[in-house]
């Protein structure tokens, strides 16, 4: 029975988990496990069930692969055929085999089948011949081209020990003419005892030698031999096992059944070659043994064991690139953190700043009103002692004066008491604008007074490029009152002193009453003056401090325009910084949103690909150990 299709080959939904954890790999910038994964897709696509077989020279291991792949491949000869592992597996190509060698340096040899085993061939004593070749391959028409057969020389060497236990399948097989010899017992109570193996058959072959009456004997002494083989560490045989695992074969008779090739054998002193019907394979074991392996190579068992280093080594790759990216997220994370503490002082310094600023042209607002204040009580204040210094120094001025303003005809001469008067008056001018401007070193003190607390935020100020100290003084230094003083008073003085009415208004009265004219029209004008400007106090300090308010705003604004600026660049500053910042944290979050969905991503696309290769069931553990045998 030829082993059938076993769905060998790898499952669509492999490849496209495979597929999807490879894109995204690449999506992550992980290009060296990307390449690394699909190293493992290759294999995964090219991947064939490897059926290993082992045992001593002259066992009959080239016979049966000869019979199975139903071609003469092998050589086989009573003398040892096969010197290095070789492999047979499908290819194109009937004749050729490719010569692997050790030094991965040197190019692989291609030779005939018929070349390669004339130049190759076992000889007593001359093994070491070969031990530069690593392993050959046989490329041939196979029943099943997902199954690769490996065919080895004496089982002494601990590379094809190491090699054997790598396959998917081993194959031990003993000459039964020679019983389990030392070596086979060694090699079997090393390898396999206690360890129930579900990959390991024992054939005893040259079965059609024992004669039917010694059957049972040498079969007990086979079960003897194996029994440990099937038996678990709790002491368990296993009989089940070891029936669907042990088979007694006559491979030389199937080979020649199935490939018509006549078998020789001894008749007398004579060698004859007999055509072998096709349908005495039924009784060579073969068949049986055939069946067997089929069954297992299509089994979810094999399937775990076929795909469980392909599964390993994607675990190592999963493992590798979440471990980076969890780095990275972590990174990130950190950096953002950092940042936004960073940000929230330089927030928080800012907006002190800021509201230092704001405050201080609230205070400099304040403390010029204040000043502003004061200097129109200085200016009520010099006011009022200009009207009493007119009034209490008119005596001492004008005394002796009193003909300068009376004519022949004994009449006031008002041009001449106006002239005289308006001269007076503007001497006591002096006075009020003296007041005030010596109180603008005393203003100036009082004003600093608000700015104290905001010295140091306001050193480190670019105001026009000057000291603020130095803009205050600049600020108020028009503010004397000189100006608004000589600007409003001449104005007054005009207005309300050019009446000469003011002062002659009933000279003819102290005419008729003959008395001292001159001294009654200075007492008069003196007392119209004085009145009179008493009448224009409010007026005149309403235009006056006017006048001066108008000044101090101007240049309180100018003043504080430069806080003004300040505040809307750091204001703007902080709007920028901020912008940039809450951009950088959107970055970051798109980042990590990313990094988090292509974790997402490698882990489904990971998992689907563990449990299509290893099964619904599966488990990380059973992932990461090795398989037995």
């Amino acid at each position: 029975m030829e082993i059938s299709k076993y769905g060998g080959r790898q499952e669509p939904a492999l490849t496209a988990y495979m597929c999807e954890f490879v894109k995204t790999l690449r999506l992550a910038d992980r290009n060296a496990e990307a390449a690394q994964a699909e190293n493992i897709m290759e294999g995964l696509k090219n991947h064939k069930s490897e059926v290993f077989f082992l045992g001593r020279f002259g066992s009959g291991k080239s016979t049966m692969i000869n019979a199975l792949i139903r071609q003469k491949t092998l050589y086989t000869n009573i003398v040892p055929s096969t010197a290095v592992i070789t492999k047979i597996t499908a290819g194109d190509s009937v004749d050729e085999v490719v010569i692997t060698f050790k030094d991965s340096k040197r190019p692989d040899e291609k030779l005939s089948v018929h070349d390669f085993f004339e130049n190759y061939r076992a000889e007593c004593g001359s093994e070491h011949k070969y031990e530069e070749v690593d392993y050959v391959t046989v490329y041939n028409k196979m029943p099943d081209e997902n199954i690769t057969y490996v065919d080895s020389p004496d089982l002494i060497s601990m590379e094809i020990q190491d090699r054997s236990a790598k396959a998917d399948v081993i194959v031990f097989v003993m000459n039964v003419m020679h019983m389990p010899n030392k070596d086979e017992h060694l090699y079997i109570h090393k390898n396999f005892e206690r360890r129930c193996p579900n990959n390991v058959y024992f054939v005893v072959n040259w079965w059609n030698m024992v004669r039917e009456e010694d059957e049972a004997v040498c079969k007990k002494i086979y079960f003897d031999e194996l029994h440990d083989v099937f038996t678990d560490t709790d002491g368990r045989f296993d009989e089940e096992l070891y029936r669907s695992r042990v088979f007694f074969v006559d491979a030389y008779t199937a080979e020649c059944a199935r490939t018509g090739i006549y078998k020789k054998g001894r008749r007398g002193d004579k060698f004859i070659e007999t055509a072998v019907p096709p349908e005495d394979d039924a009784y060579t074991g073969i068949p049986d043994f055939e069946e067997a392996l089929g069954e297992y190579l299509q089994s979810s068992e094999l399937k775990k064991r076929k795909y469980q280093k392909y599964v390993q080594e994607l675990t190592e790759i999963f493992r590798s690139a979440v471990k980076n990216i969890e780095k990275e997220i972590l990174g990130l994370k950190s950096c953002l953190k950092k940042e936004n503490s960073e940000s929230a002082e330089s927030t928080q310094s800012q907006q002190a700043e800021i509201k230092k600023l704001r405050e201080c042209d609230s205070v400099f607002r304040y403390a010029f009103q204040e000043v502003c204040i004061e200097y129109r009580a200085v200016i009520r204040a010099g006011y009022d002692n200009f009207v009493s210094g007119v009034s209490q120094g008119w005596r001492k001025h004008f005394e002796g004066m009193e003909a300068n303003f009376i004519g022949n005809a004994g009449e006031v001469d008002s041009a001449k008491l106006l002239e005289a008067v308006n001269s007076y008056i503007g001497e006591q001018e002096k006075n009020i604008t003296f007041t005030v401007s010596e109180n603008r070193n005393a203003f100036m003190k009082h004003f600093s007074s608000f700015a104290t607390e905001y010295a140091e935020v306001l050193n480190e100020l670019e105001l026009s490029g000057q000291p603020w100290k130095d803009l205050v003084e600049e600020a108020i230094a028009p503010l004397t009152a000189t100006e608004c003083i000589t600007e409003v008073i001449p104005d007054f003085t005009k207005e309300n002193l050019d009446e000469a009415d003011s002062y002659t208004m009933g000279m003819t009265y102290f005419t008729k009453k003959n008395q001292d004219i001159g001294a009654l029209v200075l007492e008069y004008a003196r007392n119209e003056a004085v009145k009179m400007l008493g009448y224009v106090r409010l007026g005149f300090l309403k235009l006056l401090e006017n006048k001066f308010t108008a000044k101090m705003n101007d240049s309180c604004e100018s003043f504080t325009k430069a806080l003004k600026r300040q505040v809307i660049l750091k204001e703007e500053q902080a709007a920028d910084i901020q912008k940039m910042e809450q951009e950088r944290e959107t970055e970051v979050m798109k980042e990590l949103a990313k990094l988090d969905n292509i974790k997402r991503k490698l882990t489904d696309s990971f998992n689907d690909f563990s449990r299509a290769a290893m099964g619904e069931g599966y488990t990380e553990g059973e992932i990461l150990e090795p398989a037995e045998g």
